[in-house]
């Protein structure tokens, strides 16, 4: 069950930070589509600000949750039942 934990726990992240890429990267290309006067509207002589972070809640909810089965995955200190048995002869 730890290594199940461990295993989702960095795909959550690797996934996060993949898709925070292709969120950024994205917004990269359409603005530079619209500055070079590819866009149907043409050319604008003004800095194009568009909305970013569509992706913004879900990427930071996924690391999240990806860190915490991380940190789950690793027992901790937690003691075993035979080696309590041991230690009370």
């Amino acid at each position: 069950m730890f290594n199940a934990n461990k295993i989702l726990g960095v795909v959550l992240m690797i996934g996060s930070v993949l898709l925070a890429t292709i969120d950024r990267v994205s917004i990269r290309i359409a603005e530079a589509i619209i500055q070079s006067g590819d866009a149907p509207r043409g050319p604008t002589g003004e800095r194009v600000y568009l909305i970013d972070g569509s992706y913004g809640i879900l990427i930071y909810l996924m690391f999240f949750i990806g860190f915490l089965l991380l940190v789950a995955g690793f027992p901790g200190s937690v003691k075993r039942k035979s080696s309590n048995a041991v230690n009370e002869r």
